[in-house]
């Protein structure tokens, strides 16, 4: 399935004449496939909406999203248009929380980041670079991606190791928010130790070893941090962790490679 994505991905760009690096023209790319419009609107539920008949094909985006969610939740819509074709009259939803049985969306969510970030460009890029916050961020910034996107996509192309966790605080404590590109047997298992919130104790990018709870079992990591007074993201291996494997929990969802936790506040 994952070649199938890259090759549709490639596809496309080719057939609209459009460059196979970033930042990716999605709105020529939606005029090729026969979008008539793209809205950005207030006060909407979802994230993003794809209302087409035979006559029209609208993309609706949620306004007050970051411009990288934005960006991200367009190609998604796009990747709707691709796979239905213009031919059938439908309406696709996309919110922040999906669920990961949800093939379609998970198949959109896929073929929009393989948009964004060709495998190509990926690869000739970023193949030789570290795998630190430097190299997320330039990523990030060169494709208008997130840095959630940007750990998912290099993980996908490149074998990265690293996923990214974010923390916030929350009075004297620090408390996981959620995780991109963290391993599926993972999922719903990740939680703060009483102590993660040492890992904090001085700001900017730094070093450290960092406690987590997985499971039941309470672990330390050598990881990379970079915090300010109430948010942190660390860049963690966990792919030699096990846990079992099983159902995610309820209260989290995957989202495009990430792992939420809703109790705790929006971001991005």
């Amino acid at each position: 399935m994952r070649a199938a994505i890259e090759q549709l991905a490639q596809t496309l760009l080719d057939a609209a004449a459009i460059p196979n690096r970033p930042p990716v023209d999605l709105a020529a790319l939606a005029t090729f496939l026969g979008i008539t419009a793209i809205n950005y609107q207030a006060n909407m539920t979802e994230h993003g909406r794809l209302d087409q008949s035979r006559d029209h094909a609208v993309i609706t985006i949620r306004g007050d999203l970051s411009p990288a969610r934005q960006r991200f939740t367009l190609a998604h819509e796009i990747a709707h248009r691709a796979l239905a074709g213009p031919h059938h009259s439908f309406i696709a939803y996309r919110n922040r929380e999906i669920d990961s049985n949800e093939t379609e969306e998970r198949f959109c969510d896929d073929l929009a980041a393989a948009l964004l970030l060709p495998h190509t460009w990926v690869k000739q890029r970023f193949e030789h670079r570290l795998q630190n916050f430097s190299t997320v961020r330039h990523v990030a910034q060169l494709s208008g991606c997130s840095l959630d996107a940007s750990v998912v996509r290099l993980r996908e192309v490149l074998d990265w190791k690293p996923s990214l966790l974010r923390f916030r605080r929350h009075n004297d404590t620090w408390r996981f928010e959620a995780g991109a590109g963290v391993p599926y047997n993972l999922h719903g298992h990740i939680r703060s130790a009483p102590d993660t919130s040492e890992a904090f104790a001085r700001r900017g990018e730094h070093h450290v070893h960092i406690a987590l709870s997985v499971h039941t079992n309470r672990l330390v990591v050598p990881a990379a941090v970079d915090n300010t007074t109430n948010t942190a993201l660390v860049l963690v291996d966990l792919t030699a962790i096990n846990a079992p494997t099983a159902q995610a929990n309820p209260r989290q969802q995957r989202r495009h490679g990430t792992v939420t936790t809703h109790s705790a506040p929006n971001q991005q």
